[in-house]
């Protein structure tokens, strides 16, 4: 609108009162005869013209004051009528625009987009968060505006799998409705955690718009699960000559006692000597190689030739052996104060199994049975019973020998 308006049309002027007499009443004016009747000779009364001036004025001052507040340009008096109606038709055409421009930010009946209430006066969107627990099957979102009608849909982002069977869907408290995919609950996981799906109301249930995520993920191939193939192996199976074989299990080392014979090369040679007495066949066709060796046979053992013993010399060998063992722990009378070699005097003294490993193997074989005190005898019975042993605990490491003087034990 103009903010400094030209009017030249003149202001609308009274002319005139009714006290005055120089107009009439409204009411008169309405009845008067000689206005109902149209023209009639003779001399027009002054109140009736000015009446009729007062009205023509008004109307024009209205006209002029409703173009030039529209208008810029404003209302000229210079007879141009083409002027003056371009002017009325700007003046119209801006208080069109002026109206349409109120009310175009606003519908006068809302109306609802995908289910979503929508006059104008906002934006709207069909966005939604849903952080309902994951083993909660009733799923709830809040969307302002939302209008549960068959059509309506909605966008929801999901911030957790899942994981319950027959999910439900509240959105805007407008009730829990299944969600469904392909006409069937959709399954529990199908939903995944940080992806947002859309949701289309059929006026049963949602019905999950695209497709949901079918990929398969699977591993690597093992030795005894299928999978896919690395690109490790892939090189290997690449690197595989055309007609090669699989590879068969060798040998790389032969231990021969404390000798490690190893192969230097794939194709190494392992080369067989035969040895004093024994004799190697070869057999190139059938694969084999016999190892044959000669018996030798050695005569029993003289005092003057060396060879094997014989069984009497062997049992002859144990009774020694077993009359030694006997004598173990036997008191004998020594005129020396030197004892000879493995020996111990009979005085007392304890005697270690450690240094003496024989005495040991005599009483674990029960050699000191009927011989041996308690191993807590009390002095007394000690000093009474001086020709035994004693061992020096329940779980004995030695013995104490027998207290006898001038005699010694081996």
């Amino acid at each position: 609108m103009p903010t400094s308006v030209i009017n030249e049309i003149l202001s609308f002027c009274p002319q005139g009162t009714i006290a005055s007499g120089d107009i009439m009443a409204l009411e008169d004016y309405k009845n008067d005869v000689q206005r109902l009747r149209g023209h009639q000779p003779g001399i027009a009364r002054r109140e009736l013209e000015n009446m009729a001036l007062r009205q023509s004025s008004f109307v024009a001052a209205g006209l002029a004051q409703f173009v030039a507040k529209r208008y810029a340009p404003g209302v000229r008096d210079d007879a141009d009528l083409d002027a003056l109606e371009t002017a009325i038709t700007a003046a119209i055409t801006a208080l069109i625009a002026a109206s349409n421009a109120q009310t175009a930010t606003r519908l006068a009946t809302k109306r609802t987009i995908g289910g979503v209430a929508f006059d104008g006066s906002a934006n709207i969107h069909h966005y939604a968060t849903c952080s309902t627990a994951a083993a909660t099957a009733a799923k709830t979102v809040a969307l302002a505006g939302f209008a549960l009608a068959t059509g309506a849909r909605v966008l929801v982002k999901f911030t957790v799998t899942n994981s319950a069977a027959n999910p439900t869907l509240d959105v805007n408290g407008t009730g829990a409705k299944p969600i469904q995919y392909r006409g069937a609950a959709i399954a529990a996981g199908t939903l995944a955690a940080n992806r947002t799906y859309e949701f289309v109301y059929t006026g049963a249930q949602y019905e999950l718009v695209g497709d949901v995520d079918t990929n398969t993920t699977y591993p690597l191939a093992t030795a005894s699960n299928d999978g896919l193939m690395a690109k490790g192996d892939k090189g290997k199976l690449d690197g595989i000559a055309v007609g090669a074989e699989v590879n068969q299990n060798a040998f790389g080392n032969i231990l021969v006692g404390s000798t490690t014979i190893a192969a230097d090369t794939k194709t190494d040679t392992l080369t067989f000597v035969a040895g004093t007495n024994v004799t190697l066949t070869p057999d190139a066709a059938n694969d084999k190689l016999t190892i044959a060796a000669k018996d030798t046979t050695y005569a029993a053992a003289t005092q003057s030739v060396a060879g094997l013993m014989s069984a009497a010399d062997k049992k002859s060998v144990d009774y020694c052996e077993a009359l030694r063992l006997s004598m173990i722990g036997v008191p004998r009378y020594w005129r020396s104060t030197s004892l000879p070699a493995n020996h111990v005097w009979a005085n007392g003294d304890l005697v270690l199994f450690s240094d003496w490993p024989e005495l040991k193997k005599v009483y674990d074989g029960g050699g000191f049975t009927g011989m041996l005190l308690a191993y807590n005898a009390t002095s007394a019975t000690i000093a009474a019973n001086l020709g035994k042993w004693r061992p020096n605990a329940a779980n004995p490491t030695g013995l104490y020998v027998p207290k006898l003087s001038d005699q010694f034990f081996r």
